[in-house]
């Protein structure tokens, strides 16, 4: 329906005055009064971690080989080992880091709907673009190498956590469902 608001477009999504009491934002026109939601996420929605012991031996793992490649820079670095070789253990290096990340993942299990599925996706984008930046700018010194490479392990465990965190919804959770929300659009 139209608000009858001039020189102003918005699309919202109305809702009830019911769902005041989960984080909405009242709108007053004239008589009426609207809802319009801000974050429909539901509060009894819960996170849960998916096979810890799995999530822990990933983490020490890519830690581990990630410190343990120091010494391989460092030999690049003073020009002991060939560009070429540094450049197949590096790749191979990544190839087995991406077969670590989805090992065992059931991708389908994590999210019960499209909008944590979207989220998921958005961190996962996030944490491999901070990858990209960072590992573009590392130090030639070993000591700020090093910090660099823990910041790295930081990202790499957030990626590891993204792909190993469940969403598990309320039992009434209808977030994929259209039907509550009412489009409307102000003009």
């Amino acid at each position: 329906g139209e608000l009858g608001v001039e020189d102003c477009r918005l699309t919202a999504c109305v809702l009830p005055r019911a769902d005041s009491a989960r984080g909405r934002m009242s709108m007053e026109q004239g008589e009426d009064e609207h809802e319009i939601a801000l974050l429909p996420a539901k509060p009894e929605s819960r996170c849960e971690m998916v096979q810890p012991r799995l999530f822990v031996a990933k983490t020490v793992f890519i830690w581990a080989a990630s410190f343990a490649f120091v010494p391989l820079i460092a030999a690049n670095q003073e020009g002991r080992i060939s560009a070429v070789v540094y450049a197949v253990i590096l790749v191979a290096l990544h190839v087995l880091f991406l077969i670590i990340y989805f090992w065992r993942v059931r991708f389908r299990a994590l999210d019960p709907n499209w909008r944590s599925l979207v989220a998921r996706c958005l961190g996962l984008l996030a944490s491999v673009y901070l990858l990209y930046l960072v590992a573009g700018h590392l130090s030639h010194n070993l000591g700020t190498l090093s910090l660099e490479l823990l910041g790295l392990c930081l990202v790499h465990t957030l990626i590891l956590l993204l792909l190993t965190i469940k969403i598990r919804p309320a039992p009434d959770d209808k977030l994929d469902s259209p039907e509550p929300f009412e489009e409307v659009h102000i003009q």
